[in-house]
């Protein structure tokens, strides 16, 4: 049985061109990614609106302006079709559970 939060960050990997090199900027974003792409399935939406996020993302590519090049590709809308596709790899294999802690 895999943690929600174990897809995250494998589904979020994923998505990185180098996923063994950890830049917290870059999976930061990709988890953020992963948390539209998760509430947008299971909300059964056919867009994502990353508009509350804007400010939060600004500040990220100001800090590191080649944010985007650390990714499978810069799109975002084909960064969060690709963790859908990875995530319903991940989870017709098994169960996710996610634990609440106090």
């Amino acid at each position: 049985m895999q943690k929600g939060s174990e897809m995250a960050i494998e589904v979020t990997r994923a998505i990185l061109k180098e996923p063994e090199c950890l830049v917290i900027d870059a999976m930061t974003v990709g988890l953020l990614l992963f948390l539209e792409a998760w509430n947008t399935q299971i909300q059964q939406l056919k867009y994502v609106d990353l508009s509350p996020y804007e400010s939060g993302l600004l500040q990220f590519e100001a800090q590191c302006p080649d944010l985007w090049s650390r990714f499978s590709s810069p799109s975002r809308d084909q960064l969060i079709n690709e963790m859908r596709l990875k995530k319903n790899t991940l989870a017709a294999g098994s169960t996710t559970y996610f634990e609440c802690r106090d």
